[in-house]
């Protein structure tokens, strides 16, 4: 299964077309897999095999549905951004990619 079907599920069980956008669910798709694939890894005696599903992937995905989209909560980074939240909070970060420009690009895809 795939974060297509994903979406689908969310669009089928309620979930807002206008917020629940193909686009978020593919990048937040990306980072629950992520999250759940290091528990799962780092508690193999454990949860090897059955913690990365379908089934359970859904269930973040709605979870951050509800949180970030029907009650508004942004996420961390976020408020940081908006200035609602000091820089210095404590958080974990996984750098997913870096990306590099030429020196003569412009401030838009530059990395910082």
């Amino acid at each position: 299964r795939t974060w297509k079907d994903a979406h689908r599920c969310l669009l089928q069980n309620g979930c807002d077309a206008d917020l629940c956008t193909a686009k978020w669910v593919r990048h937040h798709w990306s980072l629950i897999v992520w999250t759940l694939c290091c528990i799962e890894r780092r508690f193999a005696w454990k949860l090897g095999g059955l913690y990365v599903n379908f089934k359970h992937v859904l269930q973040r995905l709605k979870y951050r549905y509800e949180w970030e989209l029907n009650l508004a909560r942004p996420s961390t980074l976020k408020k940081i951004y908006r200035h609602d939240l000091s820089s210095s909070v404590l958080m974990v970060l996984a750098v997913s990619r870096i990306m590099y420009c030429s020196s003569g690009g412009s401030d838009k895809n530059r990395a910082w």
